[in-house]
């Protein structure tokens, strides 16, 4: 019975140990945009993002909740439409949906949209993507700019 403790205790000191010293997956840029629908209330699209997992764990993104801004104007929200797993200490293509209602295209202005074609556009995110490992469930903060 002594030996069950010490092996329970060990376990716990090693996952509470891997568990604080997670580090937030970094955004490296956009590889590729697929257009999905496009109709009078929205347009929807699929981003292959590159995404870089610093921690030792292999990384799940399971959830996003992520609003999308170009020039300081809201486009749209980025969502996952599938997990996407990531090895550890590596970059990883990772699929990311991304709506964009028509009102808010109108009320951003095109002259946001019309730069998505130039080097020079930076986008940035802001929200909050669910991801972990095994049992561990993080809810990561995502405020970052990117370049396509």
């Amino acid at each position: 019975m002594k030996q069950l403790r010490i092996v329970i205790a060990l376990l716990s000191v090693t996952l509470l140990q891997s568990c604080g010293s997670f580090k937030s997956p970094e955004f490296v840029g956009i590889n590729s945009i697929h257009v999905d629908e496009v109709n009078f209330s929205k347009a929807a699209a699929h981003l292959n993002v590159n995404i870089f997992n610093p921690n030792r764990h292999k990384l799940v993104l399971n959830n996003a909740d992520v609003d999308v801004y170009i020039k300081g104007m809201k486009i749209g929200k980025l969502t996952v439409d599938e997990k996407n797993a990531i090895a550890a200490k590596s970059k990883e293509n990772c699929k990311f949906v991304i709506t964009v209602s028509t009102k808010d295209i109108l009320k951003s202005g095109l002259s946001a949209l019309s730069d998505l074609n130039t080097k020079n556009i930076e986008i940035k995110l802001n929200g909050n993507i669910e991801g972990g490992y095994w049992f561990y469930k993080r809810n990561i903060k995502i405020d970052t700019t990117i370049k396509p």
